[in-house]
């Protein structure tokens, strides 16, 4: 019976149509309270304006990936922490780049394509099955200039929609 359904489950996520996954990289600045995922890390502009565009262009859903756990779902409670990618060694790092890209791989079909809007510092470590079929507009830009990028692309979006946006109207 076990087997059977795992065929059933590979077989279902093949017939999947190609789909646009995004993954978003946690933030150092968090809330100071438990919280899901999308409103923990909102503390940072990078992410807030990394959720929005993955909300706009996502057909198959956004992803955090966390210092601490890995990937996780932007609705999964976590507990405030203070652990970035820098305090793991190497063997730690290459760890958790295989288990953040097993789950990915787990709970996305095998045609789409992911949009990595992570630095460098984060994708390096996910496994070339996750990679080979990325996307990362962000990858060799600093912080101020990966903002940049998203407000671009978001207020071109907003635009092309015919939107409004005000989430993000400086003060």
């Amino acid at each position: 019976v076990y087997q059977a359904d795992l065929s059933a489950r590979a077989a279902a996520r093949e017939a999947l149509p190609p789909r646009l996954v995004t993954i978003v990289s946690c933030s150092q600045d968090k809330l100071a309270v438990p919280a899901p995922a999308r409103l923990l890390y909102a503390r940072s502009r990078v992410f807030k304006a990394s959720a929005r565009f993955a909300e706009l262009t996502s057909t198959g859903g956004w992803w955090i990936l966390s210092a601490l756990h890995g990937l996780v779902h932007p609705d999964q409670v976590l507990a405030p922490y203070n652990v970035t990618l820098k305090d793991l060694n190497q063997r730690e790092r290459e760890a958790w780049g295989s288990r953040a890209s097993t789950i990915l791989l787990d709970r996305t079909g095998p045609r789409d394509t992911y949009v990595i809007l992570a630095g460098q510092e984060y994708s390096r470590w996910l496994s070339p099955a996750v990679t080979s079929r990325a996307i990362e507009p962000l990858r060799n830009l600093g912080s101020g200039q990966r903002y940049q990028w998203l407000m671009r692309a978001i207020a071109d979006l907003d635009q092309r929609a015919g939107r409004q946006s005000s989430l993000f109207e400086q003060p």
